[in-house]
């Protein structure tokens, strides 16, 4: 007799809300300037980098206590995390794209030292910018 394959999804199976949670913990833990071991290493009890970058990469569920933890250890809050999630594994379109750039560690270092510019300079940077980058599309 042949297997019967069922078509249902697994209800542990990580979702999009798991993958843009993933994200987020990466943009605060660049933030906070600590590497993935070093996270792992402050949580109770402690886990692999390799646990934090599954939970980075939205590959492992994060369990609320564990989320409370590494908020705590990010310096943020589990509302700071989760706020703009829908339910539906979507952010607003503008906070999924910062969310994605910002866990780019060249994107990360430039909006970094941009924000530090006097408020007319950063104008003129972003003249600039789109200048060069409308240039280059061209």
């Amino acid at each position: 007799m042949a297997r019967k394959t069922s078509k249902t999804t697994n209800a542990r199976s990580v979702s999009p809300e798991d993958k843009t949670l993933g994200a987020k913990i990466r943009t605060y833990r660049n933030l906070a300037k600590i590497s993935q071991a070093q996270l792992g290493a402050r949580l109770v009890p402690p886990v692999s980098f390799q646990q934090v970058q599954k939970y980075e990469k939205g590959v492992n569920r994060v369990s609320y206590v564990k989320l409370m933890q590494i908020c705590k250890t990010l310096g943020c809050t589990v509302a700071d995390m989760t706020n703009d999630l829908k339910g539906d594994g979507q952010t607003s379109a503008q906070s999924a794209q910062v969310i994605d750039m910002i866990g780019d560690q060249t994107t990360f270092r430039l909006v970094k030292a941009f924000s530090t510019l006097p408020r007319d300079m950063q104008f003129k940077f972003v003249g600039l910018v789109e200048s060069v980058a409308h240039d280059f599309a061209a």
